[in-house]
């Protein structure tokens, strides 16, 4: 999508990150006026820093999602471990490792071990602002301090918010760049050829054809829009080849699928020829370039 408006990174992600930021506001604006009634639990004094801190804090957890998106292939994938990273890694490990510091130390408690998570993780930064604007006006609770005396308060959590937004903004970004263009790396070492199932004779004579079309003009009618010669893929670390030896094109007008049973190496094909992940060994060409030449910067 990034290259067919025709934006580089940064231009793409930060779209994505006003878009989203405005598409947050909607449940950032009903949550905090949901609580207009609720003075138990916020006094309507102190709803608007909670509109404000939610709202960075929106605009943060969407960056991260873009940062730690990359690991992950299947979007439904992400999804799940999504959450576990936000539950686990950003909130519980940190307040866990806080809580075992402090056991440890008899000079700091779990306010002060805390306190450098306030800078890192989003999470913790939402969680003790927003504790700290619920407990005002309540005189028998004490706010959550960040060093120094000073309250995890509003301004306190914009200025955290800020900078982590930057920095994983900008690691995103890294990130994105060396991903985009891995695909131009070629080389390694091919594994062992796993088992073949017999190949049909109009197979064999679509690879003869498409070994023939190299170096086709673009208006011979045999010329080949999207050519793959012998592409093979082995994954690091494995003994086995995952794609072996794959040949086939697709013309002007064609439209084109592969089929085989689970494992093949179907999805790991047309990853190569979309440029996700560099191929093995073989020949893969896009309207006559090879893929490994085309700058996707």
């Amino acid at each position: 999508m990034m290259h067919l408006l025709g934006l580089n990174s940064f231009q793409y992600f930060f779209g994505l990150v006003i878009a989203d930021w405005l598409i947050s506001l909607i449940p950032v604006t009903i949550g905090s006026l949901l609580l207009v009634p609720f003075d138990e639990i916020m006094e309507r004094s102190e709803i608007g820093d909670f509109f404000i801190v939610y709202a960075f804090f929106g605009c943060a957890i969407n960056v991260l999602a873009y940062t730690f998106s990359h690991l992950f292939s299947n979007p439904d994938t992400g999804i799940q471990y999504m959450a576990l990273i936000y539950i686990l890694g950003l909130l519980v490990v940190p307040v866990g490792i806080s809580m075992l510091v402090a056991n440890a130390s008899d000079d700091m408690s779990v306010q002060e071990s805390m306190a450098p998570w306030f800078y890192i993780t989003p999470m913790v930064t939402f969680g003790l602002v927003v504790q700290n604007i619920c407990y005002r006006g309540n005189d028998f609770l004490e706010p959550f301090e960040i060093g120094g005396g000073k309250e995890a308060d509003m301004p306190m959590a914009v200025l955290a918010f800020s900078y982590q937004i930057v920095i994983f903004f900008i690691l995103n970004l890294v990130i994105d760049m060396c991903i985009r263009s891995s695909y131009k790396r070629r080389g390694g070492k091919d594994g062992a050829q796993p088992p073949h199932l017999d190949v049909h004779n109009d197979v064999k004579e679509h690879e003869f054809h498409v070994r023939q079309a190299e170096s086709k003009d673009v208006n011979d009618p045999d010329y080949n829009q999207i050519r793959a010669v012998d592409l093979c893929k082995t994954y690091p670390g494995a003994q086995r080849m995952s794609v072996c030896r794959n040949t086939f094109g697709v013309k002007l007008g064609e439209v084109y699928g592969l089929l085989g049973p689970n494992g093949a190496g179907k999805s790991t094909t047309f990853g190569m020829m979309a440029m996700q992940f560099p191929l093995t060994s073989g020949q893969a060409e896009l309207m006559g370039s090879e893929l490994n030449k085309l700058d996707l910067a």
